[in-house]
């Protein structure tokens, strides 16, 4: 079965728990649960996602499908922030 990654939070689901991918990244299980709020994780952290991925054998999970979830990211902010224009 293959799931499609679409979002930081999609890939966090990959993980058993969010106490389990805070434990692969080396943080605290509420800086997940605010990572999975944003839905958004810092690069610092991506090598950590990859090798926690590699481990546990959780497939397609490489740095650039992390670089992609950010640019995609992003990209919807800096829509989403653009002042609409007037009628």
């Amino acid at each position: 079965m293959s799931t499609k990654i679409t979002s930081f939070r999609d890939l966090m689901d990959l993980w058993p728990s969010t106490a389990e991918f805070a434990l692969d990244l080396g943080v605290r299980k509420n800086t997940a649960e605010v990572m999975r709020f944003r839905n958004s994780v810092d690069p610092t952290y991506w090598g950590r996602i990859v090798e926690g991925a590699k481990r546990r054998r959780i497939r397609n999970v490489k740095l650039e499908l992390l670089v992609r979830l950010r640019e995609e990211l992003f990209t919807e902010k800096k829509i989403a922030s653009r002042p609409q224009a007037a009628a």
